[in-house]
């Protein structure tokens, strides 16, 4: 099954100001999530565990995942 990746406009805004590794990076992580957003190597942010953060090479993704309508929501892209 896969699941349908968004960006939300301020992620959007994020990843406009990413250099062309960090986007190969993203791109690559975002097409791996949408096979399984709860994938190894990702983990809840605080207490709702369909808020996530995984790290892109040296970018922190930060998304939502709404399982009824199989949808990842990509909420910040933090470079570091």
């Amino acid at each position: 099954m896969t699941w349908r990746v968004q960006l939300t406009d301020e992620a959007r805004d994020g990843y406009d100001h990413l250099d062309a590794r960090q986007r190969s990076a993203v791109d690559r992580g975002l097409r791996e999530l949408a096979d399984d957003p709860y994938r190894s190597g990702t983990r809840p942010e605080g207490k709702d565990p369909d808020r996530r953060t995984v790290a892109f090479g040296d970018v922190i993704v930060v998304y939502v995942i709404s399982a009824g309508v199989l949808v990842v929501t990509v909420v910040h892209l933090i470079p570091l």
